[in-house]
């Protein structure tokens, strides 16, 4: 519960159900509150708010095609379960973790999405504004990931020529393969979804990178120790 006049993050929830095409509903997300700027508090509320109207807007849309095509009886969920990670007065980090069960679907599907927003202007953070724009920090995210997964990766399949692939696709020193991070006083926490490494069955999987690890990469304002 956030302390009256200190800036804070306040979770927003959504429950929906409708027995009528058989879908329910349970989203919850982040509101920013009491923060010193008006306008950039704001503008970060607008934004998050605008995201989780769309996904709900998309899943009913979704629920009443399934609904009316063939599915009958069966139910269709979405949940989206937020958490903060870390919230600083410089900038806050939440994960989404996103459960969709479509009518008549083998299993749920699951991924995790992230909110990392700068506090001093609301405008949300690219893995880019960390790092010094000379700084091969993708080549290095791409070499420390690989090394970390290594181990996780190997008793979940044999290392036949396509998963070797895979594998080497979704750690691939690309921007989107590291679009989806957390940022911890201690660490930079990479996510790597279903079907990125691997298939369904290898699951999420996440790798911690110390600041201190990565402190010749970093602009000035991330240099370790974190606020």
């Amino acid at each position: 519960v956030p302390l009256p006049g200190l800036p804070a993050l306040s979770m927003q929830k959504i429950v929906k159900e409708n027995s009528a095409t058989h879908y329910t509903i349970n989203v919850t997300y982040p509101r920013v509150v009491h923060l010193s700027d008006a306008t950039v508090e704001k503008k970060i509320n607008a934004a998050i708010e605008k995201s989780a109207t769309a996904e709900i807007e998309d899943f009913v849309k979704s629920a009443n095609q399934e609904k009316s095509l063939l599915f009958g009886e069966a139910t269709s969920t979405l949940s989206v379960l937020s958490t903060t990670e870390d919230f600083t007065p410089r900038y806050f980090s939440v994960r989404q973790l996103h459960t969709e069960f479509g009518a008549g679907a083998a299993h749920p599907l699951e991924n995790v999405t992230v909110l990392n927003y700068d506090l001093a202007t609301g405008e949300e953070l690219t893995l880019a504004a960390l790092f010094e724009t000379k700084s091969d920090y993708l080549a290095f995210l791409s070499d420390y990931a690989r090394k970390a997964l290594a181990d996780e990766i190997t008793p979940l399949g044999e290392k036949t020529a396509e998963l070797q692939k895979w594998f080497a696709d979704g750690t691939a020193p690309t921007a989107e393969n590291f679009s989806v991070f957390l940022l911890r006083k201690d660490a930079l926490v990479l996510i790597f979804n279903p079907y990125q490494i691997g298939p369904y069955v290898f699951g999420k999987h996440e790798v911690a990178i110390p600041w201190t690890a990565m402190h010749s990469l970093l602009t000035d304002m991330w240099q370790p120790p974190m606020p």
